[in-house]
Formats: structure tokens, sequence, C-alpha cells
């Protein structure tokens, strides 16, 4: 395909979004512009004063069109946003006007207006404050795009991983891994290791307990769900092994052993990612109807608007959309 149109969104307006957007598009697109980017965010937003740097080696910023002309950046302007909009905290205001830009940016996504959404950082509490009922990008983008079922995953260079359950407290993991659970996730790593390419994927299933359980010594989800599952589950012909004790298997599928490790919550996979690869980890949303990537980290409301942001796990979230995108055309 042509190159595709992308979608980037400014995530939480107090924090570090608008600032690691523009550094990606001054230092990185522009060198190299492999994509058209339209910005889904406000005027409010661009004409901070810490940011007009940034807007000026951009250059000029156009209305979006149907039909980009190449380097050349667009924006949709979101509107609802005040001028003296909140920086640094949480803030109701700041948090329903994320939850209308992301759905606008779904819609036109839905439209096939753009081919791909990259999304800034958002706040879950500014979301919370709003009254808006999602606990992040995740799950609000499942509402806005009526998808049934959604899995988070993450990808750096040498390790990937996909979620089994996603932002719930840790005593309620065991009684969320349903055979229901269980199956969506093992559907979806199949369906993001295809999205690499990768035609016969080695998955594997981390264990819930220290050595995953010891045969039901030191925990019983292991012998009685986990094993019992991954000994029948089988779709194309690729199995899912495991569960492999965690403290080893971040290890191994890093090492090259494994393609891609089932999670069971939030934590057991972030930790190994982020440690691996804090600037090159990216987010994404398997199961929508459209490819959407975001940075792995949050707003970093301490630096916001200060001109101290790293923009390269942004960029590294562009380059795997556009990649995923040029490859499913």
């Amino acid at each position: 395909m042509t190159a595709p149109i992308i979608g980037v969104s400014l995530g939480e307006p107090g924090g570090i979004g608008s600032e690691i957007v523009l550094k990606h598009l001054v230092h990185d697109w522009k060198k190299a512009p492999a994509y058209f980017p339209v910005i889904f965010g406000t005027q409010e937003i661009l004409k901070h004063p810490a940011l007009q740097t940034l807007v000026a080696e951009l250059g000029p910023i156009l209305p979006f069109e149907n039909e980009p002309q190449p380097q050349t950046v667009y924006l949709v302007d979101t509107g609802n946003l005040s001028t003296a909009f909140t920086i640094g905290k949480p803030d109701a205001a700041n948090g329903a006007w994320v939850d209308h830009t992301l759905r606008m940016a779904a819609r036109y996504a839905m439209e096939g207006r753009i081919n791909g959404l990259v999304t800034a950082p958002i706040c879950k509490e500014s979301l919370q404050l709003a009254q808006v009922p999602y606990t992040g990008h995740t799950t609000l983008l499942q509402a806005a795009t009526g998808s049934s079922d959604v899995s988070m995953a993450f990808y750096t260079p040498k390790l990937k991983t996909i979620l089994t359950t996603i932002h719930t407290p840790l005593r309620t993991v065991p009684s969320l891994l349903t055979k229901e659970n269980l199956t969506r996730v093992s559907h979806h790593a199949i369906a993001f290791a295809h999205m690499l390419g990768l035609k016969n994927p080695r998955i594997a299933m981390a264990g819930l307990n220290p050595h995953a359980g010891e045969n039901g010594l030191l925990g019983s989800e292991e012998k009685d769900i986990l094993t019992p599952f991954t000994a029948v589950f089988e779709q194309d012909g690729i199995r899912i092994s495991g569960p492999f004790p965690p403290d080893t298997l971040y290890y191994r599928a890093a090492q090259g052993e494994f393609d891609i490790v089932i999670s069971l919550y939030h934590d057991q996979g972030l930790i190994p990612i982020k440690l691996i690869g804090f600037e090159t980890a990216v987010n994404l949303t398997i199961g929508l109807p459209f490819i959407r990537t975001s940075p792995d980290h949050g707003t970093a409301f301490d630096i916001a608007y200060q001109n101290k942001a790293s923009h390269h796990s942004f960029s590294a979230a562009v380059d795997l959309a556009v990649k995923l995108i040029i490859h499913g055309a």
C-alpha cells in the first residue's frame, strides 16, 4: 500500500503527550516521512507557550483533508477544551476531553479515514474524575468501536507478551482465570503473532504461583486450571505450551525460545517488558477493527511542558503501527 494515514492523539492534556508527539514529528518523522500524520487534538494545547519552538520547527499544521499531501501534518481539532486546561495533575475536564477525542479518532478509523491510531498516554484518574467508566485506552476503545473482545499486548524487539487480565487488583486475578478468558487471550496471542508475520509461533503461558505451583504445593491454579487448558487448546494447528515458572519464562522468551508469552496479570508481564525495553516498548490493543499502538509509559505529570520528555517510545509505537498496517494490507 501507499504510505498509511495514521491518527495521533495527544493524550492527557496535562501530561507529556503533546510534547512527545511534536518531538517525534520534528526529530523523526520529518527526516523519514513514512506515513501521513493526523493529529487529534486542539489548538488550545498546540498554542501553549512551552510547545511553540517545536510547533515552529514542525511548520504549518493544516486542517485534515481526505487526500493528504506528502510532508504535511494535519489536525482534527476536537475542541471542547478550555485555554486554561489543568497541567500537572488529574482533572475532570481533561478526562472528559480525552474521552471525546478518542471517540472521535476511533470513528475516523472505523470510517476508514485513517488507517491506524497511535495514542499518547492518558490519565486513568482524570477519566474517573470525569465519570468516564473505563480504566484506560483498551476498554474505552473497545466500547467506542463496539468490539466484543480485546486484549492488551506489549512489544519489544526481544520480548512480546499479552495480558490475560489488565487493570485488576491482584487478589481478584485467580477468579478471572476462567476458560472464557484464557480462550480469548490465547486466540489473541495467535492473532498478535500473525500480525507480526509469525506463521508458526511458539507461545508459552506463565504460571500464577511461584515455580508454577510445584504440582499443587504452592498453589492449585496451575494444576486445576492452567495445565488442563493448555493440554487441549489448539487453533489452526498452534498449541499453547506451559504453564511455566514465571521467574525463568521471560528470560527464556527474551533469549528466543518463545515468540510470545501469555501473562496472567498486569505486573507479571509489564515488569520484564519495561526492564528490557523501557524506551522501545509498545502497547497494542488486539481485537479492535484497526491497528492501535501506544508508548508503554505514563503521563509524567512532574515534567509536563518542561521540554524534558523523551519521545523515543512514542516513535517506536509509530514505527510498529506503520509496520503492522503495511504488513496487513
